[in-house]
């Protein structure tokens, strides 16, 4: 692979900040499942079928992204699949030690749905920006690769960091929600810091 293709802002900007999103969707999927079994002390059955809203907001939110993109462009509907998800995290990362479902892990498992089904499918549109027939597979390939990278690092370093050798408590829970949240909201601010930079080399070459 050229290195060449990495000389893209918009593309290496757009993969880069899909690690820690795919990081933080995987460490929900775990994570939530877990707490849900392990502290509010649902069957399997009933874990799975909590997911069913989460799903649905995800759907609802895919389908929505076109015309978001359409009204706000595509940095700003990354920039607010992104803020979603650090919001859902963050309603995450004050899980008690002995919460409800609905209270408590459901409001954070929608504000992630929301976020990942915009700011996936924003990121994967930017990643795939101004590629030609020769190098459309590459770009593809990558982002294709960091979505596989992020899971990955989600489970290894967020579960991980909750699991700590033993049962999750309350706190574990707490700590791995609150750095996957911190990990989203610096992808976030990279785009947003990437944007103004942007439109103020825009107003240089303007005047």
């Amino acid at each position: 692979m050229p290195l060449s293709f990495f000389a893209h802002r918009v593309r290496a900007l757009a993969n880069a900040a899909t690690v820690p999103l795919s990081a933080a969707l995987s460490g929900t999927f775990f994570l939530a499942t877990l707490y849900l079994q392990e502290v509010i002390e649902l069957t399997p059955l009933q874990a799975g079928l909590a997911y069913l809203p989460f799903c649905a907001a995800l759907l609802l939110a895919i389908s929505q992204v076109a015309r978001l993109i359409g009204a706000l462009g595509v940095t700003y509907t990354a920039l607010l699949g992104l803020l979603l998800t650090a919001a859902g995290l963050g309603w995450l990362a004050r899980l008690p030690d002995h919460g409800s479902l609905w209270t408590d892990v459901m409001p954070g498992m929608l504000g992630v749905a929301a976020g990942m089904g915009i700011g996936l499918v924003a990121l994967q549109h930017a990643a795939l920006s101004d590629v030609t027939e020769d190098d459309a597979g590459t770009a593809s390939g990558v982002q294709r690769s960091v979505d596989q990278l992020g899971g990955s690092l989600g489970l290894a370093v967020l579960v991980g960091t909750a699991l700590g050798g033993g049962t999750p408590q309350g706190p574990d829970f707490r700590a791995a929600f609150g750095r996957a949240a911190l990990g989203v909201l610096a992808a976030a601010a990279a785009v947003a810091v990437a944007r103004a930079s942007a439109g103020r080399s825009t107003r240089g070459i303007r005047s």
